[in-house]
Order: C-alpha cells, then sequence, then structure tokens
C-alpha cells in the first residue's frame, strides 16, 4: 500500500500496517519484503556514527539491525471523530455459531469494542468455520460488542472503516482470528482513548497500546486487560505466607495447587501478546523485544539491552521483583479459574499456590531437569461448564512457550522456545562441581561476593540449558527460566538467613535498558521497571533482608515463616550443610588424602579459576574444564564427555557490547573430579595430576553448537587454586574457608594457562613455597609444592 493507514489494536493479535516513505522506513513499513515493526519511529537511510555524517535536526542517531541509522519519533495526530460507516468491507462476515455467551467468561477476553473466547474442545465441530478457527485441541471465537453506552464524561469515538474482518495468527497446534470493530467506542471529550504520560501536549495515542504523548491519567493500553490501572505494581501475593516449594514437590504432594499452576501458567501464554500482563510482555522485561515495560519510550539508556542487571550488584536484588511479579499474576489467574470450579477444594488449592524452583545443586534431582518440564502435553482438570471437573491433555505450558507474532523470527529467533538436545547430560556431568559451588557461596562475608558467584553459578545452568536459556534476550521466555531464577532467589533467602546484616556496597553501574548515568548501584538504585502501589521504583533496600520475603507473600522450606534471628540462622545453616555438604566420612577427609592432616573435618579444596571478558567474542560459550587423558600437542584439544568435570559460562546474546566489558570470573571446582579419579588432595599428588590431565576447551552455544579455537578468546585466563576448608561438626555453623593460593604448575605452556611470570587472579595469591620443584607432565614431585594455608 501507498499511504500509511491508522491501525487501532482492537483485537488479541496485533495487527501491523505498513507504508512505504522515500528514504525511510516506519513502524510496520515493509522493507525488502521484511516487516521492521518498529513502532512510531521512523528511520531514514543516512547512515550514522563514528566518522559519518551528523543526523539532520531533530533526528538521533540509533542501532538499525547490524548498523545504526538516524531516526526520530512520529507523532500521530490528535484522533478525531469520524462519520460512522454503517457498511464497512468484511471479509469475510464474522458470523459465529454459538454465541460467546455460551462460553464460561473466565474464558473470554473482552476489550476495545470486542470479545475473544478461547476453549479447548475435542469435537471443534461443535464451531461454526467462519467465525471460530480450530487446531490442536483448540477452539477460538470472537464476536463484536454492541454500540456502547458511554458513561458521564465520555462520548463516542468512531474507529476507522473499511479494514477486512478476519485476521488469523498461526502458531504451533493452534490458530487464532480476529477482527475490527466497526462500531463506536467510549473515550473521554477532546482526545484519544489512549491517555498516554508523554510530554504534556495533550495528544493522547490512539491506538491502545500504552505509548502515548499525551499527560492523560491512564497508560493507553486497552489491550493489558489489567482494569485499567496505569501500571502494575508489584506486591506479592497478599493473604499470607506459603512456601515456595520444589517442583516435583509441589507435582507429588499438592495436585490440585500444581494443576492450577498449569492452568494459569497456560492461560498467561494465551494472552494477547500486546497484552502488558501477558507472558511474552513480562518475559521480554528481561532482554527482547527491548522495548519499554509500562514506561514511556524515553525511558531508554541503553538500547540494546534489557531491563536484567547481569553484571552487576543488583544481580540478586533485582530479580526478586522480577520473579514476584510472574507470581502474583499466576496467581490472581489462578484465582480466577478456581472460582469456575463448583468444589471448593480448588479455593483451597489456589491460595497454596507460589513459584515452585528447581534446585540443580541438590542430590534430588543431580541438576537434571525435573520431568515435567520435558513432557510436550500433560494431563489436566479444567472447570466444565457446569462447574464440574473436565479431564483433558494440553499442550505442556512448562515445555515451551510459542511466539505469536514474527518479531522474534524477524530478529534471529525460532517460532517455538527450544532447548538444548545434551542439556540433561552436560547438568547432570557436571553437578558435583555444581553442588560444592553452591555451598561456597554461603563461606563469603561478602554479599558481593555472594551474588557475584551465585551468578556465575547461574550463568552455568542457562549455557548448560542450551539454545533460548543460553541467551540473555530469550531465556526468560523459557517456562524453565522461572524455576531456575526462583532457585537463585532461595539461595539469596539463604545467604541472608545466614548472614543477616550483609548488604551490598556501592559498585560500578552497569547500564540497562533504563538505567544509565555514571552510577554506583547500591541499595537506592531503582531497579526498572518495578513499582510499588504508590508508584515509587523498587530499590535493593526493600529486599535486602530475608524478613523482606515474608512481606511479600512467600518462604522457603529452608527460611520459614515464624523463626528469626539466631533460631533461623542456625536452621538455615543445619538446611544448607544437610542438602549441599560432602560426607566428612569420606577418605579425602582422611588424614593421609585431604592435604590437611593436622585438621580434623578439613582437606585442601582445589578449583580452576576462569577469567575472560564476555566481548571477545559475540554470542554464548561455554569453557568447559576437563581432567584426562588428550592431545597435549594439540592447543585445541575436543570436547570429552568422560573427562568433562565443570564449565565457565559466557553468558551474553549475539552482541556483547552492550555490556560493556564485562568479565567473567568464576572457579570450577575441581576437588570431585581428582577424587573420583583416585587422586589424593595433598599437593604433591595433586599438582602433578592436574599438571597432566588438565585442560580446557571452549564451544560456542546455539542451535549447532560449534567448538571454537582458545585463541580467539583473548582475554581467557586458567589458573589453578586451592584453598584449606574446614567443615564444622557442629552442622549449626557454616564450613571456613582459609585464603587462596595459586598454582603455576598445571597450567604452565598451556594456550590461555596462567604462567609463572604472571599475577596471580584477583583474590588469591602465590604459595610461599612455588611450585617450581614439580615437573610439568609427568605425574611426579620431587618437593611438597605448597604448604598449607594457615
Amino acid at each position: 500500500m501507498d499511504s500509511i493507514k491508522s491501525v487501532l489494536k482492537f483485537s488479541a493479535v496485533c495487527l501491523l500496517s505498513f507504508s512505504a516513505i522515500t528514504g525511510t522506513v516506519v513502524e510496520g513499513a515493509v522493507v525488502g519484503g521484511k516487516n521492521v515493526n518498529r513502532n512510531k519511529w521512523e528511520y531514514t537511510s543516512q547512515r550514522c556514527g563514528k566518522g559519518l555524517s551528523a543526523c539532520p535536526k531533530g533526528y538521533k542517531c540509533r542501532k538499525f539491525g547490524d548498523e545504526r541509522r538516524c531516526r526520530r519519533r512520529i507523532r500521530k495526530p490528535r484522533p478525531t471523530n469520524t462519520p460512522y460507516d454503517p457498511d464497512p468491507t468484511y471479509e469475510p462476515s464474522p458470523t459465529y455459531e454459538p454465541s460467546p455467551t455460551d462460553y464460561p467468561d473466565a474464558s473470554c477476553t473482552t476489550g476495545y469494542g470486542y470479545t475473544s473466547c478461547s476453549s479447548y474442545a475435542s469435537t471443534p465441530t461443535d464451531y461454526s468455520d467462519s467465525s471460530c478457527s480450530t487446531g490442536y485441541g483448540y477452539t477460538s471465537c470472537s464476536s463484536y460488542d454492541s454500540t456502547p453506552t458511554c458513561p458521564p464524561g465520555e462520548t463516542l469515538s468512531y474507529p476507522p472503516a473499511g479494514y477486512a474482518s478476519i485476521s488469523c495468527s498461526i502458531g504451533y497446534g493452534y490458530t487464532t482470528c480476529s477482527s475490527y470493530d466497526p462500531k463506536p467506542t467510549c473515550a473521554p471529550y477532546g482526545g484519544g482513548d489512549g491517555d498516554g504520560d508523554g510530554d504534556g501536549d495533550g495528544d493522547g495515542d490512539d491506538d491502545g497500546d500504552g505509548d502515548g504523548d499525551g499527560d492523560g491519567d491512564g497508560d493507553g493500553n486497552n489491550n493489558n486487560n489489567n482494569n485499567n490501572k496505569t501500571f502494575t505494581p508489584i506486591t506479592g501475593v497478599k493473604g499470607g505466607v506459603v512456601e515456595r516449594l520444589p517442583i516435583n514437590v509441589l507435582q507429588s504432594n499438592h495436585p490440585d495447587t500444581f494443576n492450577l499452576f498449569i492452568l494459569a501458567l497456560e492461560s498467561l501464554q494465551q494472552r494477547d501478546e500486546a497484552n502488558d500482563e501477558s507472558y511474552y510482555q513480562v518475559s521480554g522485561i528481561h532482554g527482547f523485544p527491548y522495548t519499554p515495560w509500562q514506561y514511556p519510550p524515553e525511558a531508554t539508556a541503553n538500547e540494546g539491552y534489557g531491563y536484567c542487571t547481569h553484571g552487576s550488584r543488583l544481580f540478586t536484588t533485582w530479580h526478586r521483583p522480577y520473579v514476584l511479579l510472574l507470581e502474583q499474576l499466576l496467581y490472581e489467574q489462578a484465582g480466577k479459574i478456581a472460582d469456575r470450579f463448583t468444589d471448593d477444594k480448588y479455593r483451597t488449592a489456589m491460595q497454596q499456590l507460589r513459584l515452585p524452583y528447581w534446585d540443580w545443586a541438590s542430590d534430588d534431582t543431580k541438576s537434571r531437569i525435573p520431568d515435567v518440564l520435558s513432557q510436550a502435553s500433560i494431563s489436566v482438570v479444567k472447570p466444565g461448564s457446569d462447574g464440574g471437573e473436565e479431564q483433558t491433555k494440553i499442550p505442556n505450558p512448562l515445555f515451551t512457550y510459542r511466539f505469536r507474532n514474527s518479531q522474534p523470527s524477524r530478529s534471529g529467533l525460532d517460532a517455538t522456545v527450544v532447548r538444548g538436545s545434551d542439556a540433561n547430560q552436560l547438568l547432570f556431568d557436571t553437578f558435583p562441581g555444581r553442588q560444592e559451588a553452591t555451598l561456597d557461596l554461603f563461606t563469603t562475608d561478602s554479599y558481593d561476593d555472594f551474588s557475584s558467584t551465585c551468578e556465575g553459578i547461574h550463568d552455568t545452568v542457562h549455557v548448560l540449558v542450551g539454545e533460548d536459556m543460553a541467551e540473555v534476550r530469550s531465556s526468560a521466555f523459557d517456562p524453565i527460566f522461572w524455576l531456575h531464577h526462583c532457585q537463585v532467589d532461595r539461595l539469596m533467602a539463604l545467604y541472608q538467613a545466614t548472614h543477616p546484616g550483609n548488604y551490598l556496597t556501592p559498585g560500578r553501574r552497569r547500564e540497562t535498558f533504563a538505567l544509565g548515568g555514571a552510577g554506583p548501584d547500591d541499595l537506592s538504585t531503582p531497579l526498572f521497571p518495578f513499582r510499588h502501589e504508590d508508584g515509587v521504583e523498587w530499590t535493593s533496600d526493600d529486599v535486602k533482608t530475608v524478613e523482606s520475603i515474608f512481606t511479600y507473600g512467600y518462604a522457603y522450606p529452608e527460611t520459614p515463616n515464624g523463626r528469626s534471628g539466631e533460631d533461623l540462622r542456625t536452621y538455615a545453616t543445619e538446611q544448607i550443610n544437610r542438602l549441599y555438604g560432602p560426607d566428612t566420612n569420606e577418605a579425602s577427609f582422611s588424614g593421609n588424602e585431604s592435604g590437611v592432616p593436622e585438621v580434623a573435618a578439613a582437606r585442601r579444596e582445589w578449583g580452576a579459576n576462569v577469567i575472560v571478558n564476555v566481548n571477545d567474542m559475540p554470542g554464548s560459550h561455554r569453557i568447559f574444564v576437563h581432567l584426562g587423558p588428550h592431545d597435549k600437542e594439540n592447543p585445541n584439544p575436543e570436547r570429552d564427555v568422560k573427562n568433562l568435570v565443570g564449565v565457565a559460562p559466557i553468558f551474553t546474546g549475539p552482541d556483547p557490547m552492550g555490556e560493556k566489558d564485562r568479565v567473567v570470573n568464576i572457579t570450577v571446582p575441581l576437588t570431585p573430579g581428582l577424587v573420583s579419579r583416585n587422586v589424593t588432595l595433598r599437593a604433591e599428588d595433586a599438582i602433578p595430576s592436574l599438571s597432566d590431565l588438565l585442560y580446557w576447551t571452549v564451544e560456542k552455544v546455539g542451535e549447532a553448537t560449534e567448538a571454537v579455537p582458545i585463541s580467539n578468546l583473548p582475554s581467557l585466563k586458567v589458573s589453578v587454586v586451592s584453598t584449606v576448608t574446614e567443615y564444622p561438626k557442629d552442622k549449626k555453623e557454616l564450613p571456613k574457608r582459609a585464603e587462596k593460593l595459586v598454582h603455576y604448575a598445571p597450567t604452565q605452556g598451556k594456550a590461555a594457562g596462567l604462567q609463572s611470570n604472571e599475577a596471580p587472579p584477583l583474590g588469591a595469591k602465590a604459595p610461599p613455597q612455588l611450585d617450581e620443584n614439580v615437573a610439568v607432565g609427568n605425574g611426579t614431585s620431587s618437593g611438597n609444592g605448597t604448604t598449607p594455608a594457615p
């Protein structure tokens, strides 16, 4: 089409207009057969940036695909009342049978002049083909509202006529159809229906997407179905404190609550993706599609990144309100579903609903992905039309998420979220080191160190799950993300319980989508885009204590509500030792093998410290650490699953420059690998064995993983460190670690290995007696190699 069409979003499917403007690209414009979908921005064909001409007045230089172009914002004209067209063009006529009133209200969505109802049905032939769509046991019908009666202070607003009635979106096993409503709707006098909060000229944006420029009193979001709230306050679940549980425990011990959890998650995933309380919009806060969530577009600092705070002091604290947001939306939706059952047990079950977690560090899972997350379909009980129970099978909303718009595919994402085919095997093979690293989180008295180390373990899980979870931009669309981050929040709560009074300290600011400026990041830094009921942004100060979780309606089995102070500290400590501590009766703790014969229940723990800048290469990577035979002449040996002991992650995205020189510094535990290979932990045994067996490989994560030469990561530096750790017999006390020592011999002469003329990694120091007497690679030793740390 040759002209720009003003499009009103009346349905559950986002319909894009398109136009052609000489030398420019506009939101919805078709360029080279590809829909650009840049909402309300006009891009010129002029390239800009370093060494290029400045943009014309009124334009700014912004990222466009793989280059930068000049752009300006297109201001939509004030909407006016147009004559009502009694005979709009529709193809085909949107008749339906039966009427939407035949469906329960909870299954219908009512918006700007339309009603859309959905139902899973074993016999889709019950519905008229002309108005309904059928798919994999799924039927969706739409109908039009009658002409509305406007409340005081509002008048009829007439949308443009002449649009085709039916527009369908096809996905994995489903089809959804919607149409425009030619009838008038109500709007405040003197403006459009989208009362955005823009720059004060009163020009309300009339497309209902919440991006208005006016200074009205709403957010312009007629598709958000959130009772016309101007924003969604993060309150947590109100009405009592309930423990979040492991997903397998929730499923086996609380089947009715689990059933509501699945139905609520399914419902959120089926919401119109223009709805800012939909699964798509909430997941998109983390990264892609890099758009404001309930904030004006001007509140943007880093367009190539999401709101998430990776590589920042705020990592753990920011994700707490983020997880709370999904939890409260699930709870609200579960309540609506429970109300449709006649049996009151579902109301009782709903009150126990909290987001479950996946404990990838416990012996229960040994890091394997829980079975229920790996099933393509799942049996559920849904409320029937009479409120009774109807058992059916649905696509499992914990298994994947299916995008309903084409923007993800245009950005290089698949239409359906997927995980790596080797995820379970890799997670299981690296479990022993992950369990030790999790216990190690609680041995530091620095909250900043805890948060940074916790983020490193978290990153490892992301890159091992693989595919969409391995990229920051897409990871939150995978349902496993939420169980994973619920686990991270749980570890944060455990640290807060065992280290009361330890808070994050000011540190370097990492810019996010909305957070710019010089910083530093501290307890008072806003956690965009999350707000309290009074509109004030969340800060880390809101969540700095374990008691904060009780305030927002949840607890964990290891941090139960009702305990406090020293009682809570000792109880949480006992649970940490029980879940993640080693068996001190093992041979590795004996005097001859522990490396610390003079201390009972202690041993020397070994690790491979890995440091790398994420900007070395685009994309997420896995740096695998191995112990085993290999070709020592080959600087890039192949990964061997039999030799795998751990992984250091680079968790980023296609364009790591958005992270501005973020450095990964993580220690991969080597002790489990040494013990399983019958190597004692004494320096005279461990150092020559590590010199002979230790190597590392690099792999880029994607649809098809590929080996990467070590030289492609110029900042990569691997060293071997050790520390003496004492495990108290009193399980009410946490392990105590001595200072960290670095050992040069195991990495001497190896590509990207720490050499004897290089400084130790941060936080480690060379031992009093260096390792020069230890021959490299021959498995022998003529000296002690190191002395026990005090």
